[in-house]
């Protein structure tokens, strides 16, 4: 009897109709979070380059970016909190996509050093035209947003120039008695300068930009170099 009424109770669960899940609008749904499924923050920041790009930071929404990747908007206050994180990572993807680590030794001189710095932080820049230009857009109304984006797209370039330098002031390569932080702060100003006058409000050629940086390199090489200092 208990056999038979195990069998019956086996037969009644295989046919009752099973139960579908529901997926709250808006929320985030076990399916979503499956640990199967992480390529969802690629879709985003993937779809968030091509949507910041063409529409700007405030043209562009969290919807029509969570749209475009074909995943639950829900999932960008997951994983970057907000508008303004999720643009942050795409700038911070797209810099180290960039050969940031680039070795700085071996040049012929500290102008030749300043030079393979300032290339790199301006071919960085303008590879990423559009982004910057959405950045520097929105960073004038957004001072926190400002600082934030900053410290993204200089730390990187920052930390590994600024050991250089240090590394040639000890060889005896640059003056003992210059701070390496604010040579770096200047040699990024002079390119940065050169990048928005060139590439952003194209006031003047690259060509003619590129030769007044490279001036200003050289006098400013010239002025931390020893023995160049020394037959002044």
């Amino acid at each position: 009897m208990l056999h038979k009424n195990f069998i019956r109770s086996l037969v009644v669960s295989e046919n009752a109709p099973k139960q579908k899940r529901t997926r709250t609008k808006g929320k985030i749904s076990a399916d979503d979070i499956h640990p199967c499924k992480f390529t969802s923050k690629d879709k985003l920041l993937k779809a968030a380059l091509d949507v910041f790009a063409k529409c700007g930071f405030s043209g562009s929404t969290t919807k029509n970016i969570a749209a475009q990747a074909g995943v639950n908007e829900a999932l960008i206050s997951r994983h970057y909190q907000s508008k303004a994180g999720l643009f942050l990572s795409v700038i911070e993807q797209k810099l180290d996509e960039s050969p940031l680590e680039k070795e700085f030794c071996g040049q012929a001189d500290l102008y030749a050093e300043f030079c393979v710095f300032a290339d790199l932080f301006y071919s960085t820049m303008q590879d990423n035209k559009d982004l910057i230009r959405v950045l520097l857009g929105h960073a004038i109304t957004d001072v926190d947003f400002a600082k934030e984006a900053r410290a993204k797209v200089h730390q990187p370039f920052s930390k590994a120039f600024h050991c250089h330098l240090v590394t040639l002031q000890a060889e005896g390569k640059m003056l003992s008695d210059v701070d390496p932080l604010v040579v770096q702060k200047t040699i990024k100003k002079l390119t940065h300068a050169t990048f928005q006058e060139s590439c952003l409000m194209l006031v003047v050629d690259e060509e003619t930009a590129q030769r007044d940086l490279k001036i200003a390199l050289k006098i400013l090489a010239r002025g931390l170099t020893p023995s160049l200092k020394a037959s002044e």
